[in-house]
């Protein structure tokens, strides 16, 4: 993804961890979901992980005056593995106003 005005570049790079609790199960922790990105903006680039900690959306990422929140689907269910080509990645880039 390329955001032009920013001139900015995010690939994910892969996704690193889905603990998440299935639906339709109890759970004692909600679990989290983790993507690995790689973000470049005027040739800098950085390698980060969003973690959701089973909140349903990050709690964001600055990086040279943008925040990134994401989000990941389809949540778990219990008994069914998500393929990795299943997986989608959301992500909400906005401009930091100071």
């Amino acid at each position: 993804m390329t955001i032009a005005s920013g001139k900015m570049d995010i690939r994910c790079i892969d996704d690193t961890e889905d603990s998440r609790c299935p639906d339709g199960v109890e759970c004692f922790w909600a679990g989290q979901v983790s993507c690995a990105i790689e973000i470049t903006k005027f040739s800098v680039k950085n390698s980060i992980t969003l973690t959701d900690t089973g909140s349903g959306m990050s709690t964001g990422y600055d990086f040279q005056n943008y925040q990134t929140l994401f989000s990941v689907t389809p949540s778990p269910v219990a008994g069914k593995k998500i393929a990795k080509s299943d997986y989608r990645l959301t992500l909400i880039v906005s401009q930091l106003r100071y």
